[in-house]
């Protein structure tokens, strides 16, 4: 029997051992010159993945299938790979004929590595004698096989499993697991979920089948243990397509907790099938759905296609629910150079699958939702003037007007652009006197200023806006752009302190100011902190002072890398130029922690990333740290407000906005700039947080809280930055 088997095995290989071709992994689905179906993953002692899958082959005219609508699995497939992105194609591994008691037809298959070192394949197709669905297992000495029959019968058979509801069509999709003292089990059925213990040649039953009561089970079960809990992961009835559920036990046979869903139904697909997988420290989940289009058929029911995308567990062992996605486990890659350099920006909503159109469309309806629709923040009076309102505060800011003018440019609103500037031109900018050029940082909304001194952040934004509307429409359209941006740099370069106003720049540390007069000249806001845009001035300002503006550039850098915390990747509202924090009365309450100004600064590291590049290796690790800090806290739960160690505040800590009651709250606006913060990173949990941000609306809390201003900007500027459409706006040539 053994010389049959040998010959058999060598026979095969003959007939399809040859160069194995090579493919590299470009997201969902993964396999795209083929159908494939049912993915069945295992790892093996050689360290690779093997991917083992139905070949779907489901034509029009199939007889007795009703044409599209049928499936056709015609013989099992096996894949590999040692990186999940480099993938060899192995062939065919067995055909449903292979078995001489098989009529051909075929369900889902699964390969595991046995205690003897051979590879044992367990699978369904028909039983000819009894015409009924049956699991067969093959064996081989490779994982890629060729497989042959190992006992030349079915394993399991309709007789066997009269307890089933559904006859004849009980016995199929077997999945196998060895339990931690070597113990082998078997799960399996359609409509019922069974279970049976093997024996550890892995090829005869030891013991009676059992049935699993899995909730609102359908088929295709996959069983596995991790981290000392039994977990069945099944194919379940969703409204009205299979989706993805599961359940765990402390022990193999029960009790049983259902857990619920995992996915959602699979696109275009009436099935859907897990295979779930730890490999090289991150875990996988397999499944299939119906998106692939091939030699002129479209996605079908029975046209099937493989895809795979990165599954993550809760600290007690429960599975966070998995989004189905286009980019799959195709990491979302930050830039090697920045945009200076390249002029390209990357769309992260279409690398994380959504599709460019949607992504077009949904940073149009944030933009008209901040600037037009029914709580906008954006407000036009006079003939030819605008205004962006902080409406809780019932105020003008800088700010707001400033971060309006880098929008409106951005999107190539020169009427927008211009009406805010010539309301900032006509209330908030000084004329003349100590603070001529500087703009008043808060005004009423009909101009009158509530406070003379300017912020430090507006006139940042200011310049760089002004500098972009040149280089985009010109100065000669009835604003003239660079010299309104050289005239507020040559004011602040006039001011030396003695009238009690300074540049907004500390020229001794070339950093930018809290505030330039004589007391917030002497620290500064981390959130300020956008190297790029001095860069974007030594090259465009032509004031004759690119020097100093690289310089500056480079001091800014290098003092982000003290103001932020070494493990949380968390930074104070305030510090001073050396990174320390910033001591008030005796209190760092309400200067050290992380709050409201605290939220910019991944959004803006990730901007100076994005277009310069210049610091990326540590931006890259900040990227990780702090993403991997909000994750911790939950992506769903992380509050707006922390020590910069990472432990929340006391309640006489945390700051009241807009004089609401004190709260801590899973705020919008750092929603968006912890997402922006993906620009940075290569690690897979970037992708909860791009969906966070795609999914997010700015309505009001539980409590009433609704910020329409800060965090409403803040989410439209996380959507440009993401959709690419956040961009160094280059001189028209």
């Amino acid at each position: 029997m053994k010389k049959i088997a040998s010959l058999i095995i060598t026979v095969a290989c003959l007939a399809g051992c040859g160069p194995k071709n090579t493919f590299v992994y470009e997201g969902n689905p993964l396999v795209r010159d083929k159908y494939t179906a049912d993915p069945a993953p295992m790892v093996a002692s050689d360290g690779r993945l093997y991917l083992f899958c139905g070949h779907d082959e489901c034509f029009e005219d199939r007889p007795g299938y009703e044409g599209k609508y049928g499936f056709n699995i015609t013989e099992w497939l096996c894949y590999s790979t040692e990186d999940m992105n480099t993938w060899t194609d192995h062939g065919v591994v067995m055909k449903p004929t292979d078995f001489a008691w098989s009529i051909g037809e075929a369900w889902a298959s699964q390969a595991i590595e046995g205690p003897d070192g051979r590879f044992y394949f367990y699978v369904s197709t028909q039983c000819g004698d009894p015409n009924c669905k049956a699991v067969g297992v093959a064996v081989s000495d490779k994982p890629e096989g060729p497989y042959v029959d190992a006992i030349g019968e079915p394993l399991i058979v309709d007789s066997m499993t009269d307890n089933g509801p559904r006859g004849w069509w009980n016995d199929f999709d077997p999945t196998v697991m060895i339990d931690d003292d070597g113990t082998p089990w078997m799960s399996w059925g359609n409509g019922t979920c069974f279970l049976v213990k093997l024996k550890k040649n892995m090829i005869e039953l030891d013991g009676d089948i059992i049935v699993l009561p899995m909730e609102n089970y359908v088929e295709g079960p996959w069983l596995y243990k991790r981290d000392g809990h039994y977990y069945n992961v099944y194919a379940s009835m969703g409204h009205p397509l299979e989706t993805i559920s599961y359940a765990m036990a402390d022990n193999i046979e029960g009790p049983w907790t259902f857990m619920g869903e995992l996915t959602g139904m699979a696109k275009d697909s009436f099935t859907i099938h897990p295979g779930i997988i730890d490999y090289k420290g991150k875990s996988y989940l397999f499944y299939h759905n119906s998106i692939l289009s091939l030699d002129g058929y479209g996605p079908a029911t029975g046209r099937r296609s493989v895809c795979v995308d990165e599954l993550f567990y809760n600290p007690d062992g429960t599975i966070r629910p998995v989004i189905q996605t286009r980019a799959g486990i195709k990491h979302l890659l930050p830039a090697e150079d920045g945009a200076f350099k390249t002029r390209k920006y990357r769309n992260v909503f279409v690398e994380a699958g959504y599709a460019p159109e949607a992504v077009d469309a949904k940073v149009n309806e944030v933009f008209n939702v901040v600037f037009f629709g029914p709580d906008k923040v954006y407000f036009e009076v006079e003939d030819s003037l605008a205004y962006i309102s902080d409406i809780k505060n019932q105020d003008v800011r800088t700010e707001g007007m400033s971060y309006g003018m880098m929008i409106a440019v951005q999107m190539d609103r020169k009427d927008i652009f211009d009406r805010l500037f010539r309301w900032c031109k006509k209330y908030m900018q000084h004329a003349d006197g100590p603070y001529e050029g500087y703009f008043a940082w808060s005004c009423k909304v009909d101009g009158t200023r509530n406070a003379q001194g300017p912020a430090s952040d507006g006139e940042l934004y200011y310049v760089t806006s002004l500098l972009f509307a040149s280089n985009r429409w010109g100065d000669d359209t009835g604003i003239d752009y660079k010299a309104e941006a050289q005239y507020i740099l040559d004011c602040a370069f006039a001011k030396d302190g003695s009238t009690g106003v300074n540049n907004f720049i500390n020229t001794e540390h070339k950093l930018i100011t809290f505030t330039p007069d004589n007391f917030g000249y002497t620290f500064t806001d981390p959130s300020y902190h956008i190297p790029v845009f001095y860069e974007i001035w030594a090259e465009w300002a032509d004031d004759g002072r690119a020097d100093f503006w690289n310089g500056c550039a480079s001091a800014s850098r290098e003092y982000l890398h003290k103001a932020i915390h070494p493990e949380t990747g968390l930074n104070p509202d305030m510090s001073n130029y050396d990174g320390s924090l910033r001591m008030f009365r005796g209190s760092h309450f309400g200067t050290g922690n992380f709050r409201y100004d605290s939220w910019r600064v991944p959004m803006n590291i990730a901007m100076d990333y994005s277009w310069s590049c210049a610091d990326k290796e540590w931006q890259r690790e900040y990227g990780e740290k702090v993403q991997n800090f909000f994750y911790s806290q939950g992506s769903n739960d992380f509050v707006d407000q922390y020590r910069v160690d990472g432990t929340l505040p006391s309640e006489d800590e945390i700051l009241p906005a807009g004089g609401w009651t004190k709260a801590l709250r899973h705020s919008v606006g750092l929603v968006s700039t912890v997402a922006a913060a993906t620009l940075l990173t290569d690690h897979s949990i970037n992708k909860e947080f791009v969906d966070a941000l795609w999914d997010s609306q700015n309505v009001p809390y539980e409590d009433g809280y609704f910020d329409a201003y800060y965090d409403g900007l803040l989410r439209l500027f996380a959507f440009m930055h993401l959709s690419g459409k956040y961009q160094i706006i280059f001189p028209e040539s």
